[in-house]
């Protein structure tokens, strides 16, 4: 139904469609240069006038993305409407969501590297949004990349020290 740069959106009137789908475009793919990562979640997406729009959508795409090429991700809402079986990759953050997001994969002959979620670290979630000190995010940022192996943040208590360093991270 759409298309941005080289990614493809289509919809399906139900899961088991877009699943079987999906094995079938990797099955066929399998031998050719291209590898192509795909991700599929089941919701109730809006339609207007210039296609589908809302966060259903939105979801789909940030699974796809955390994918490598050859491999098909599915959310929780998708597995759940499928009997099908599939390869539990456990609780993901992703990209604009707050709360995390069970993917699986449908089974492959390869294995694949960790998915490129905001999850794969052991930081804290934290509970709100993070305003403002970009300035300061940016610099401790620089500081580590550019080869401090330790860099200190000092402040009175409840200044949002711990905050930054996890901003940072």
């Amino acid at each position: 139904v759409d298309t941005q740069g080289d990614a493809f959106f289509v919809a399906f009137g139900n899961a088991a469609g877009a699943v079987a789908a999906a094995a079938e475009a990797q099955a066929a793919l399998t031998h050719g240069p291209i590898r192509v990562r795909m991700g599929l979640h089941t919701g109730t997406p809006e339609l207007t006038d210039e296609g589908y729009v809302g966060l259903d959508v939105h979801l789909g795409a940030r699974v796809a993305a955390a994918g490598h090429g050859g491999q098909v991700l599915l959310t929780e809402a998708t597995r759940a409407r499928v009997g099908i079986d599939v390869v539990d990759l456990g609780e993901h953050r992703v990209k604009d969501f707050a709360d995390p997001v069970w993917v699986f994969q449908l089974p492959a002959d390869e294995s694949f590297p960790p998915l490129k979620t905001i999850s794969n670290t052991n930081l804290p979630r934290p509970a709100s949004s993070f305003v403002g000190r970009e300035r300061e995010r940016a610099e401790v940022a620089a500081l580590v990349r550019e080869g401090s192996r330790l860099v200190t943040l000092t402040g009175p208590g409840g200044c949002g020290k711990t905050r930054l360093a996890i901003e940072a991270a």
